[in-house]
């Protein structure tokens, strides 16, 4: 169909690139200003194009990336953005389960859209990669996203990194757009283990080498204590010794 489109050019390539790899091969192809990456699963409500152009162009160009508050099929605020994932958010999500165990009330983390937030624009630490309007000359300078990553993590991976060449992330709330997360892929087995395998290589690009031994301390002693219980506990000791995983 979109071969067919003289409006489109098509990229079709010969394997499955992952994520950030196939955006990486379309803005080879890519014109213009600014570069718009936009999930498969989206819908478009209003023109939310021309309402990132004109926002970006009269701002300072210390901001690097925009994004919206996207809206699930039934129209709530979904995923939308984030801060940055941190080493503490993998030691909860390893110890939690056991505190719970022992009938300890379930630990809450503190998520930014859990906050009550009504400005029409404000900064934040990452916006998801599902929609992501980009200055070219930020992606000129400091590159689109990390070739290392198939799957999960490649965008805030990517916005850590213009932050620390000092650019910055907004939402605004004028762009309408519908994502229907998930549809793109669904749950398995190998998507939890391309996940894992995502974060592990995050956290190792970004955050504190000490914080980063400490959970892969913990992450393997919870390995050798469920080994009997895992059949894939090969693929996350590899990813734990920071080997190429099989989805590279």
């Amino acid at each position: 169909m979109f071969e067919q489109e003289q409006r489109i050019q098509f990229i079709k390539s010969d394997k499955n690139l992952g994520f950030g790899r196939a955006n990486n091969l379309g803005y080879k192809y890519a014109k213009g200003k600014y570069i718009f990456l936009l999930n498969s699963d989206t819908l478009l409500l209003n023109n939310a194009i021309k309402m990132f152009y004109d926002k970006m162009e009269s701002i300072d160009g210390s901001v690097g990336c925009l994004g919206c508050l996207l809206e699930n099929a039934d129209h709530q605020y979904t995923h939308s953005y984030a801060d940055f994932p941190r080493v503490s958010n993998s030691l909860y999500s390893l110890v939690s389960p056991y505190f719970r165990l022992l009938g300890c009330k379930k630990w809450i983390l503190d998520n930014p859209q859990l906050r009550a937030n009504h400005q029409s624009f404000f900064q934040v630490e990452y916006i998801t990669g599902a929609d992501l309007f980009i200055r070219r000359s930020v992606i000129e300078e400091c590159g689109l996203f990390d070739p290392d990553f198939f799957m999960y993590f490649e965008d805030p991976e990517m916005q850590h990194r213009y932050l620390r060449k000092g650019y910055k992330s907004y939402i605004i709330d004028t762009p309408k757009i519908i994502h229907l997360q998930g549809s793109s892929m669904k749950p398995n087995k190998r998507k939890s283990l391309i996940y894992f395998d995502s974060q592990l290589i995050y956290l190792r690009k970004t955050q504190p080498k000490v914080e980063v031994y400490i959970l892969y301390v913990l992450l393997f002693f919870k390995l050798i204590c469920s080994y009997c219980l895992r059949k894939d506990f090969k693929s996350y000791y590899r990813s734990i010794l920071g080997l190429k995983s099989d989805f590279k």
